[in-house]
């Protein structure tokens, strides 16, 4: 299950209160529904779901980034959320009046770095190693995901060459005890798989339930990556 699967299940429950409502709506990509819940309540900007995260990030996390702008409203986002959303220009300033924020976690616990890995954002993942993120911390919260496995799951080769350049150890584990590796074969992503080894990644450590990369990527159809996996 991926990041984004695990996280809508987390908080997809539906109750009636009115921030609960906004999630949902967001989660559900309904503008119209978002607009009204604001017109109601503007405070529900600041409205956090239980695991911590804003409007804004929910956005994110959801893959509506375009809903972001209506919940923030005349808010500047903060420093996670600019992560997460692409704000190069903000997460600059921000860094500039606190450098700290480099190696400090959202309310529910992921860095931003591993926002920035996550969602692709390669510039902002520059800016953040070079401000000093740490790039083998793992996200405070339950999923444990090191900024290498958001790099994977993002799809962006660039972000993982970044964080392996400066660092990024590539056996490190989550919570299912996959590591870069797993994810990167289970993906099918040849060139991911060719950095990860070339950087030491151990071919034949195993998930939790058991299963190596090249079990993952025949799992899933790979059988070029099988094959270099096997070799």
């Amino acid at each position: 299950m991926s990041l984004i699967s695990l996280l809508t299940f987390m908080f997809a429950q539906v109750s009636p209160d009115l921030s609960t409502q906004l999630f949902d709506a967001i989660r559900k990509g309904d503008p119209a529904q978002v607009r009204a819940l604001m017109a109601d309540d503007p405070g529900l900007a600041s409205a956090r779901n239980r695991e911590g995260a804003t409007p804004a990030l929910w956005a994110a996390y959801t893959r509506h980034p375009d809903l972001a702008p209506l919940v923030l409203g005349s808010r500047e986002p903060d420093f996670w959320e600019s992560c997460a959303l692409g704000r190069a220009d903000r997460v600059e300033r921000l860094l500039a009046d606190g450098r700290d924020l480099a190696n400090r976690d959202s309310a529910d616990g992921f860095s931003g770095l591993g926002l920035a890995a996550f969602f692709a954002h390669l510039e902002i993942a520059r800016q953040l190693v070079d401000a000093g993120a740490d790039v083998n911390r793992p996200s405070n919260n339950s999923f444990r995901v090191a900024p290498l496995h958001s790099a994977v799951e993002s799809g962006l080769v660039g972000i993982v060459e970044l964080l392996l350049a400066h660092g990024a150890k590539p056996d490190v584990a989550e919570f299912l005890e996959a590591t870069p590796l797993h994810s990167a074969a289970a993906r099918g992503s040849l060139e991911m798989v060719e950095k990860l080894l070339a950087a030491g990644a151990d071919r034949q450590r195993k998930t939790k339930d058991g299963k190596t990369a090249a079990e993952l990527a025949r799992q899933f159809g790979h059988m070029k990556i099988v094959e270099m996996l096997e070799k």
